[in-house]
């Protein structure tokens, strides 16, 4: 319904709209369906000014250049989403961490996916984001089980879990 009257939404509207396009494309398992939404949804909110709007879609795009295979850019267009973002945290670093973490491993970085995982989580902690404490530890579980650190793994999921459960999010 957003993108009905696109062509007469101002840009700012339009940008915002085609970057919850794309999250919808990806959230529906269109992982290349993402891409062209968010694309433009940069061009449009690059020269407005909107740091916010900016970095959500920079960082979705990054997601959908992954996607899409091209890991270094996916990289690139994280990390400036991540420069955008000032202090105090915000929830957007929370999944801009995260989504760095599975950028690092789509590289086979698994060190540097543990660590951008591990930011996620200390961030989600620090806002008391329960969905996204609840996300980061699934990955970090996910993650140190699939390196053979089973204790650490079986924790994590664990405490996902029952995060999960006690927030009613499944």
């Amino acid at each position: 319904i957003a993108l009905t009257f696109a062509e007469q939404a101002p840009p700012l509207l339009r940008g915002r709209a085609l970057t919850v396009l794309g999250r919808l494309a990806m959230w529906q398992g269109d992982y290349a369906g993402m891409h062209g939404p968010m694309n433009e949804a940069v061009s449009l909110l690059r020269p407005l000014g909107d740091s916010a709007s900016l970095a959500y879609a920079l960082h979705g795009l990054g997601i959908a250049t992954g996607f899409l295979g091209d890991v270094s850019a996916a990289r690139r267009l994280i990390d400036e989403a991540a420069a955008m973002i000032a202090d105090p945290p915000e929830a957007l670093q929370v999944w801009i961490e995260y989504w760095r973490g599975l950028v690092e491993e789509w590289d086979r970085d698994i060190d540097a996916a543990y660590q951008a995982y591990e930011r996620a989580l200390r961030i989600a902690r620090q806002l008391g984001h329960r969905t996204a404490i609840a996300h980061s530890l699934a990955v970090l579980g996910r993650l140190a089980a699939a390196t053979g650190n089973h204790v650490v793994g079986v924790n994590a999921l664990a405490e996902s879990l029952r995060v999960f459960l006690d927030h009613e999010d499944r």
